[in-house]
């Protein structure tokens, strides 16, 4: 759609080695290594302090620099921490209108993490750059259709009022 080379599918490892390795990583790389501390032990804590925008912000700018060393391994760039960031927005909404479980963070940061670690191989060189600012995009557009839809407070759906009668 962009002038990008077709997928080259057979950059994708066999599901089989993808399973053991999302297993893997889901312990070590991440998701059940992150996301109890990130959603549930320093979000309550700012969301006590600030509203739900500021305190997404303040995480994801943790987060992102959390993520940091991975710039030594060529995996991280501009559009990752923007990336986070924005993400940090939409795990806040996740976490805010599940009643506080982190049951969805963790699920959605093993879907994001494991579809660019095995699907972003398809595209390579300027394809797989242009892949991570689209995607970067879609995260911005989710991030700031939360604040448009429920403000910056809480990000939580508000209750329908009851017309009296």
């Amino acid at each position: 759609m962009f002038g990008s080379a077709p997928p080259d599918w057979a950059n994708v490892p066999a599901v089989t080695e993808i399973a053991v390795m999302v297993a893997l990583l889901m312990v070590f790389s991440g998701p059940l290594g992150e996301e109890p501390g990130w959603r549930g032990f320093a979000l309550p804590l700012l969301l006590g302090e600030r509203g739900a925008l500021n305190a997404s912000l303040v995480l994801g700018l943790i987060w992102a620099a959390w993520h940091l060393p991975l710039v030594l391994l060529n995996d991280y760039s501009i559009s990752s921490a923007l990336n986070v960031m924005a993400a940090a927005v939409v795990f806040t909404w996740l976490y805010q209108n599940s009643a506080g479980s982190v049951l969805p963070a963790i699920l959605m940061h093993a879907s994001h993490q494991n579809s660019v670690r095995y699907l972003g191989r398809v595209f390579e060189g300027g394809d797989a750059a242009q892949h991570q600012w689209i995607g970067l995009i879609l995260w911005l557009v989710f991030a700031l259709a939360i604040v448009a839809v429920y403000g910056t407070s809480s990000f939580l759906r508000r209750q329908a009022t009851a017309v009296a009668g």
